[in-house]
């Protein structure tokens, strides 16, 4: 059951014309459900940016010309990242610029930074 639908049968729910107890039950058991997955969505997007931001470290993150091949790829494996933005249209990594694919490094890398940080699994 997706979130806005368990949100709405649990809106509807009427104890007195459940019974046995048995949907209350089920709706229940589907809130403990929803929370835990997206428990482990959250810790994997943190797992996932704390890898990101290792593998980052070395890097110049403020030079959005330095290191192109690197920072390319660390979107695409991390990020799955294979087309960026720009100017109406979404252009491929490999054709992009250097300022470009810098650029995009740079605010991925602050977002990622700003997630840990938020979460309490930062660095400074």
């Amino acid at each position: 059951m997706n979130k806005k639908a368990l949100e709405i049968a649990c809106k509807e729910y009427n104890s007195d014309t459940d019974h046995n107890g048995n949907y209350g039950h089920f709706l229940a058991d589907a809130i403990l459900r929803q929370k835990e997955n997206e428990e482990l969505e959250k810790r994997a997007e943190l797992e996932i940016n704390l890898e990101f931001l290792k593998k980052s470290e070395r890097l110049n993150i403020d030079n959005v010309y330095s290191d192109r091949e690197v920072k390319q790829e660390l979107i695409r494996k991390y990020f799955n990242y294979t087309k960026l933005n720009g100017s109406g249209k979404k252009e491929l990594l490999k054709d992009c610029s250097d300022h470009k694919i810098g650029s995009a490094f740079r605010s991925i890398y602050y977002s990622a930074l700003k997630k840990m940080k938020k979460y309490g699994e930062g660095r400074d």
